[in-house]
């Protein structure tokens, strides 16, 4: 575990995910300040209050994420997986981004 504090500025949209089983997510946020960086235990959470974050999975299919309370759907599209998180949801992008 890894939770780093930040100086990223801190909105009221919560994000959190929980990873049913291992997984390694890394969610620098908007400013690339790095928030968090290592693996998830099965049934581990993990919580963000950011306007944006950018996250980079390397097991998607093993990540479940919440966003302002409410299920989103992960999408896999291999090994790392790269989204934008903002509170309309998900956006698959490069994980170079």
């Amino acid at each position: 575990m890894g939770a780093e504090s930040s100086g990223c500025a801190s909105r009221r949209q919560p994000s959190s995910s929980a990873a049913p089983r291992s997984s390694d997510p890394n969610a620098p946020c908007e400013a690339g300040q790095l928030l968090y960086r290592g693996t998830l235990e099965a049934g581990q959470v993990i919580r963000f209050a950011r306007p944006k974050l950018f996250v980079i999975m390397g097991r998607p299919g093993n990540v479940r994420m919440r966003l302002n309370g409410r299920v989103v759907q992960v999408p896999n599209r291999g090994s790392p997986t790269a989204v934008i998180v903002t509170p309309r949801g998900l956006t698959p992008t490069s994980a170079a981004a």
